[in-house]
């Protein structure tokens, strides 16, 4: 029993690493994007 319970949380702290690298990967696309968007703006804006 102890054996499956140590198995199942190695499975489930695996999962959740996996999760945090892609919200870690998403995060990180947008801020660049959003930081890209925001400069293109304040050019376009920005009359000289």
């Amino acid at each position: 029993m102890a054996t499956e319970i140590a198995r199942a949380t190695e499975v489930a702290m695996a999962d959740l690493h996996r999760v945090e690298a892609d919200f870690n990967r998403f995060e990180a696309e947008f801020e660049r994007a959003w930081s890209g968007r925001g400069r293109r703006r304040q050019v376009a804006d920005d009359p000289d």
